[in-house]
């Protein structure tokens, strides 16, 4: 597997990760053979590519949204020659990271490595709230030091109406077991 550094913003090293790099690890960790792992990140690039094409969207849960926005035209300087310049309106591709990128970007939720290592993480990926919750609720698992229930619950009533679930139920749930 080949991953290039570069320099990025304010001297940090980025890694580049290439879609060769991608094959490779796909090889790796599912075990399949180089060709079939080629042509799976093919397709998924192509997929990707069709659907942003004709307007659509893409949301990994716990990763992030992929989708295209309409940038209007605009006047803009070349800041090498300082020439005015006047760019055409176009679509653009944005990325929005998801909560779950977010906290492991920015360790919100564990605030250190050290206290990250001592919560069974693995319980909580991939559940819905509710599951989370109930999980939380039953004590299959600990809380980590830093949780903060009535954080949950003001992100969680932003939420409700998509996710369908009973906040003042999930919250009675949660203060009776705590």
């Amino acid at each position: 597997m080949t991953v290039s550094n570069k320099e990025g913003a304010a001297g940090t090293v980025v890694t580049v990760v290439t879609k060769e790099t991608i094959v490779s690890l796909v090889v790796d960790r599912l075990g399949v053979s180089k060709a079939a792992a080629r042509r799976l990140v093919n397709e998924l690039a192509e997929l990707f590519r069709d659907v942003l094409v004709s307007n659509g969207e893409i949301s990994i849960g716990g990763f992030g949204k992929l989708k295209t926005v309409n940038r209007a035209a605009r006047r803009g300087v070349n800041p090498a020659t300082g020439e005015v310049v006047q760019y055409e309106a176009r679509r653009a591709v944005v990325f929005r990271s998801g909560a779950a990128l977010k906290r492991a970007l920015n360790d919100e939720h564990f605030g250190s490595a050290a206290v990250a290592e001592s919560v069974p993480v693995d319980e909580y990926v991939g559940l819905s709230l509710e599951a989370a919750a109930a999980a939380v609720v039953s004590g299959a698992s600990e809380q980590p030091a830093d949780f903060d229930l009535a954080e949950l619950l003001a992100s969680a009533n932003k939420l409700e109406g998509s996710i369908g679930i009973d906040i003042e139920e999930a919250a009675a749930a949660l203060n009776a077991a705590g």
